[in-house]
């Protein structure tokens, strides 16, 4: 999922499988995706699901297939699973690697071609064939991304530099302002009558 690299953003959206949606903006994509808790059994629920879904005489849309499809397209690697625990899309207490595996194992039966999410992958391959956004967002992850906590050091540091410089200003201005008051009295007392 090199899609943080592009510049597109997970965020969770609601419990129902069929809820996923993406924007694009200016310099990044917001994915949103429907949280999810995986168990040990998550597996043999979808695979039986999508088994229904695939039945004869049954009408259905295909949420199920569809979904693990679309997860399918985004999980590649521990990486990818960890990111979406972090956004708080996915709860589980199995390994970042079983997840993959499990979604890696489950048969979606060639429906990549009759995709419920088509629209948004769609809108995902406009995003990032816009070469301006995506050599931003590239350009930003490459080298702002790993001295983030660099920026907002220098910029604490900056910040406190100069509240220290304004507080020792005003001091100083202080002083002065009683130093003159003071000259300006002893020399009014000793000015004749």
């Amino acid at each position: 999922m090199d899609l943080k690299a592009k510049g597109i953003r997970f965020r969770p959206s609601s419990k129902f499988l069929k809820d996923i949606r993406f924007e694009s903006y200016y310099l990044h994509g917001q994915l949103q995706l429907p949280t999810c808790h995986i168990t040990e059994d998550f597996k043999h629920k979808c695979s039986n699901m999508i088994a229904f879904e695939f039945s004869p005489g049954i009408y259905t849309d295909f949420g199920v297939t569809s979904y693990v499809n679309f997860m399918k397209s985004l999980i590649q690697s521990p990486d990818d699973v960890k990111e979406l625990r972090e956004k708080g899309i996915f709860t589980t207490t199995l390994s970042n690697k079983e997840v993959v595996q499990m979604f890696e194992e489950m048969d979606t039966y060639g429906l990549e071609k009759r995709d419920a999410f088509l629209e948004v992958k769609m809108r995902i391959e406009k995003h990032c064939s816009n070469k301006a956004k995506t050599w931003m967002a590239e350009l930003l992850h490459t080298y702002f991304g790993a001295l983030g906590p660099l920026l907002l050091c220098l910029q604490l540091s900056w910040l406190s530099v100069s509240l220290l410089f304004r507080a020792t200003t005003q001091y100083v201005e202080r002083i002065n302002h009683r130093v003159k008051c003071n000259l300006h009295l002893c020399s009014v007392k000793n000015e004749p009558l």
